[in-house]
């Protein structure tokens, strides 16, 4: 199969499968050599699926890629880490806040729930009255949307202060 279509994560290689009607599904795959933008593919598929062969521009991140999966990997099931309502919750320190945009730059810990190791990014606000009061160097526990906006962004729906002194 194309290269391209080979998604790396590290720890695994992945083939995303198009099932039909919309629905896409990760598989777990073995591959061998690489010649002339194609790669062989020893497990994993079978003769005739189809494969995305060119979204991985979508992915832009080792973060992005990993919710990317999850959230394929969900539609076979819900796993028992997910937080009620299908939100995650984390623990962070604030880097920056702008009230007038209802941004805000956190390095929070990892979210196992989401499969993320702990990280610097920006998010935003459901509520810009989350972020009153909010200054660089506060340490806080957040609750965010299971899933990304249309733009790719997660939503932050909850902050409020971490009293055990910030530890991850």
């Amino acid at each position: 199969m194309p290269s391209e279509a080979v998604i790396h994560t590290g720890t695994r290689a992945v083939a995303i499968v198009a099932e039909g009607e919309g629905k896409f599904r990760p598989v777990d795959i073995e591959t061998g050599r690489d010649s002339g933008g194609m790669t062989e593919i020893r497990k994993g598929l079978k003769a005739g699926q189809r494969v995305v062969a060119s979204g991985q521009f979508l992915i832009d991140s080792e973060a992005s890629l990993k919710s990317t999966l999850t959230r394929l990997e969900k539609v076979q099931g819900s796993t028992a880490n997910d937080p009620p309502g299908g939100g995650h919750v984390g623990k962070a320190k604030v880097n920056a806040v702008d009230t007038g945009t209802g941004k805000i730059d956190l390095s929070h810990g990892p979210i196992p729930s989401m499969q993320w190791p702990g990280m610097t990014m920006g998010f935003r606000v459901e509520d810009k009255t989350l972020l009153q009061g909010l200054k660089p160097g506060d340490q806080i526990n957040f609750e965010m949307r299971g899933e990304p906006d249309k733009d790719g962004n997660y939503t932050i729906t909850r902050i409020q202060p971490d009293l055990s002194g910030g530890k991850k």
